[in-house]
């Protein structure tokens, strides 16, 4: 991609339990160039699915990586590493 664009990319959330989770964040560290929303609320029900939108915003060419974390009540954390590639030849 190039410094403009704004490609997004979707990360599926299921909770493959068979009882309710909790999560009590979700967060994407790293580069302020990749951004996230979200439509999970406080609870995912058993075998119930929501999405996360990570976006990338480059304002620089280069690498520019992050981990996106959905944080549970439980206190388990569960990671994606996510990578934007900004270039003048995309």
């Amino acid at each position: 991609y190039t410094i403009g664009d704004n490609p997004s990319q979707n990360v599926k959330v299921t909770n493959t339990s068979g009882a309710a989770a909790g999560i009590a964040g979700i967060a994407l560290s790293g580069d302020p160039s990749l951004t996230q929303r979200n439509n999970c609320g406080a609870s995912l029900a058993a075998g119930g699915t929501c999405s996360i939108t990570v976006t990338f915003q480059p304002v620089a060419y280069g690498t520019f990586t992050g981990t996106l974390t959905v944080n549970e009540s439980s206190g388990a954390l569960d990671t994606v590493s996510v990578t934007g590639i900004s270039s003048v030849n995309n």
